[in-house]
């Protein structure tokens, strides 16, 4: 045994990529460390690493004309914690059995959640590496994984106390325990995929036998108690060939303890329109079978309603369904598919979910939505490699619009909980990144969060705000600023998320137009960023979301300017807007306006170098106007107090819409909201129209004594719709007028 000092850095230049995020236009297996098999969907692995200096590096011939870089011979691969560790450490040597499997990862957990892994598991000899890796002495869960085609096998060995060097085998004859999944629909139906088989010199296959099912997808999962996913194994299939069946649903282990347990979550999308999202968790290391139960299918049922260009497009509809799976509350992977099945007009989608509830280990969010529009892109970018020499490449792009719900799930009382996750990009990199320890998934941001009582318009159905979550970064390598326009989110007051087809851009930068398409942003500033420009100038932007509210033209005008020469060149932005009257309901349609509530969220949000948020406040104005005139009127708004700034939310503030006392003619208004920080930096925001209002009033805040203006069975409240407590101060709703309580 020796003391050593290492550092946690990546352990390759150039590795094949680890399965990790499988895109298709059908579905989105968003997780990382993922193996997947897809069976008649497109599938496109990515993978990411942090690269090491030179300077630790070595160069090796593998073969004539193949070589690899890799760190010099250092055979621990730290977790990614970016620390110097010092311990005693002790030098594992093991022996692999595979069996007819290739070995896939060999990773040691510590008692305290530090990870040790050996990239080079399974090709030790190709590498000249030797079959053995250092770890600091300390108690151990160990896990190796191996693949075939079509399965994969965990050997797990728990609770190894490692105190002096050490050899173990790794034997996939071991793994004996094995448990297998079924799953069926709400009448105990299998799903079934059609039957396929290949036609001879032709490039397609027939279909055999058909099924009742278009799309099938599946994710296992073996977890290790209080630290998550030890292994994850994915399948997604729209049609089954004959001569190469679909895995079944399996895991298989060595048999081990009820600290480790099986789980899985699928989604089934039947050709009668309806979709199946099931989770199934095994906590008896005995069980060698499980199934669903289809008497405990619940069904959520949301309508949804059409964007403008959606109904313009003269497409059909069809239904959608994001999900996330849970473990220990954190996010770890999920699936966005879309069915095969058109969707009649104004049909709810109808989704029948099967899950452990938020209190288990592990579990499903559902995120039901539609298909809503599809356009095809063109796409033209310019790479210039200086002395007159450019490249051009062009493209065609398919854009899928959908219209979605908010993540949700169904409580054990039947009431559906939605939750308010915020900005998504930015919530999903927080989870799976571990930027910010703080979970936004569940239970959600309480504000915006909200259940099926509370409810009171469809999703899409009000004109969204704008959500601007700007990346915008100094690379010291190129030593140049970035400024990024995307990933922009609409949002509707319920939270749930409108599509892009409908939206116009504009981006400029010191008065030069750079793009006026905003299904090409990215590609545009690209081809820009690749020339020469000024870094110290300013950009200017403008966007508009076109839709409709209640049969009237509707839109989202935002405009944003930012100086790209201070240290700051971010805009403030909001990131979630509703309204509610006095009860909780969230509605833009109001019979008195003393009885609405806006409430917002808002802050400066700036990149960190670690790719980490801060957040400050903005200076905010807000204003509305009767819908479509351009005289404004300043509403009052308050930072509510003891909430502070969350980094994925901002900050929240109200605002009363008793204040509104000039008369619309169809009672609807326009709302407009300016965020500016401290550098000037700024976003300006007209939602059109934002509200509706039966009745106006003038009614002055009434300052009351202590005791005044008490009755029997007073109805109190304060002005975020909760019901006021005995001792409470400041602005109260009492029988539904203001006062103002001292």
């Amino acid at each position: 045994m020796k003391k050593i000092t290492k550092i946690a850095i990546a352990a390759l230049l150039m590795v094949a990529c680890m399965p990790g995020a499988a895109q298709n236009n059908d579905g989105v297996q968003k997780a990382h460390n993922i193996r997947t098999i897809t069976i008649g969907l497109q599938q496109e692995n990515q993978c990411k690493m942090n690269l090491p200096s030179m300077e630790n590096t070595e160069t090796i011939e593998l073969m004539p004309g193949y070589s690899i870089t890799r760190v010099k011979h250092d055979p621990a691969f730290m977790s990614p914690s970016n620390t110097r560790i010092e311990a005693d450490v002790c030098k594992v040597s093991y022996e692999i059995s595979a069996d007819g499997y290739q070995p896939s990862y060999l990773k040691f957990i510590s008692a305290d959640g530090e990870e040790y892994g050996a990239w080079w598991f399974g090709y030790e000899e190709a590498y000249g590496m030797e079959k053995a890796m250092e770890v600091p002495a300390g108690v151990y869960d160990v896990y190796a994984s191996f693949s075939s085609r079509t399965e994969e096998v965990a050997i797990i060995k728990e609770q190894l106390n490692i105190t002096q060097d050490t050899s173990i085998v790794f034997d996939t004859n071991e793994a004996t325990h094995e448990i297998t999944f079924s799953f069926t629909d709400k009448d105990g139906n299998d799903f079934i995929l059609d039957k396929t088989r290949p036609i001879d010199e032709e490039p397609w296959s027939e279909v055999v036998a058909e099924g009742n099912t278009s799309k099938s997808m599946y994710t296992t999962y073996i977890i290790l108690k209080n630290y998550g996913a030890l292994m994850t194994f994915g399948v997604m299939a729209s049609y089954e060939p004959e001569s190469n069946p679909i895995p079944p649903c399996k895991i298989k282990t060595t048999p081990h303890s009820d600290r480790i347990t099986e789980a899985v979550s699928r989604v089934d999308l039947c050709k009668d329109g309806n979709i199946y999202a099931n989770a199934l968790v095994n906590t008896d290391a005995t069980v060698t079978e499980l199934s669903n139960i289809p008497e405990n299918y619940q069904l959520i049922s949301e309508s949804i309603e059409r964007s403008l260009s959606g109904k313009e497009s003269g497409l059909p509809q069809y239904a959608a369904l994001e999900t996330y799976d849970m473990i220990e509350n954190q996010y770890k992977s999920g699936y966005s598919a879309v069915s095969n099945t058109v969707l009649p007009a104004d049909a709810p989608v109808r989704v029948y979910v099967n899950s452990p509830k938020p209190t288990s280990d592990f579990y499903m969010l559902f995120k039901p939505g539609i298909l809503d529009d599809v356009k095809t892109v063109h796409h033209v970018q310019t790479y210039d490699y200086g002395d007159g020499q450019t490249y051009t490449q062009e493209w065609d792009e398919t854009v899928e619009s959908k219209v979605t719900g908010v993540p949700e799930y169904v409580s054990n009382d039947g009431s559906t909980i939605y939750l308010s996750i915020g900005m998504q990009g930015r919530n999903l990199l927080s989870q799976t990144d571990e930027l910010d320890k703080e979970n936004y998934f569940f239970p959600g941001y309480d504000a915006f969060s909200f259940d099926n009582t509370q409810k009171g318009i469809k999703f899409g159905e009000s004109a969204p705000v704008f959500v601007l979550p700007a990346f915008n970064y100094y690379n010291e390598w190129q030593q140049l600023k970035f400024t990024s326009w995307t990933p922009v989110e609409y949002k509707g007051i319920l939270g749930g998320t409108y599509g892009s087809t409908n939206v116009n851009a504009t981006i400029e930068y010191n008065d030069e137009v750079i793009c006026d398409n905003f299904l090409t942003i990215d590609g545009d500033l690209q081809s820009w960023q690749n020339g020469s420009h000024d870094e110290n100038g300013k950009w200017k932007a403008q966007y508009e979301y076109i839709g409709l509210v209640d049969g009237m033209a509707s839109s989202n005008k935002t405009k944003i300017q930012v100086d790209q020469s201070l240290d700051d060149w971010t805009a403030p932005t909001l990131t979630m807007l509703n309204l509610v009257d006095a009860s909780g309901l969230i509605t833009n349609r109001f019979e008195n306006s003393h009885d609405a509530i806006l409430q917002f969220s808002a802050g400066d949000f700036n990149t960190q170098p670690d790719f980490s948020f801060d957040c400050k406040q903005a200076n905010i104005t807000v204003e509305y106007t009767p819908y479509g005139q351009t005289s404004w009127s300043t509403l009052n708004s308050v930072m509510e107090a003891g909430i502070g700034c969350n980094s994925i939310m901002g900050y929240l503030y109200t605002a009363g819409l008793g204040e509104v006392n000039v008369a619309s003619a169809n009672h609807w208004y326009d709302l407009r909201i300016t965020l500016v920080d401290e550098n000037g930096n700024c976003q300006q925001q007209v939602i059109s129209p934002a509200f509706r209002l039966e009745n106006i009033t003038t009614t002055e805040i009434q300052e009351i004594a202590e005791n005044e203006g008490c009755n029997d069975n007073p109805q109190a409240y304060d002005i975020m719709g909760r019901k006021a407590s005995d001792n409470a101060k400041g602005i109260i709703i009492v029988n539904g007028k203001k006062v103002l309580v001292k």
